[in-house]
């Protein structure tokens, strides 16, 4: 791996960790000065993962953070992280962690 890729690579783990909420690959690609086909390919070549994964990864760090760090109620985190309703983001961090989200903050 060059410096480049590293330099990338963190580039692209940056990008994700600021926007977790609103991640497009057609920004991340102008952001590393890709098309947005080629950035696909680069994100899960560099990574391993693909960038909807990676997406998905950001956002459940953030929600895991708001649990863990904060007092604001389940809704109001799952409209932080840009769910439309607080049962779709129950239901997706359940499926991620096997745990309801009141119960991951309970651990």
């Amino acid at each position: 791996e060059t410096q480049i890729q590293k330099n990338e690579t963190a580039e692209i783990y940056r990008y994700f960790l600021n926007h977790y909420k609103d991640a497009s690959l057609e920004e991340l690609a102008v952001l590393l000065g890709y098309t947005p086909t080629y950035c696909s390919a680069y994100v899960k070549k560099t990574t391993g993962f693909t960038f909807s994964k990676l997406r998905k990864m950001a956002l459940f760090r953030k929600a895991k953070k708001l649990l863990n760090h904060t007092t604001l109620s389940i809704s109001h985190i799952s409209e932080c992280l840009g769910y439309h309703d607080s049962e779709s983001f129950i239901r997706a961090f359940q499926k991620e962690f096997g745990v309801s989200p009141t119960k991951f903050r309970k651990l």
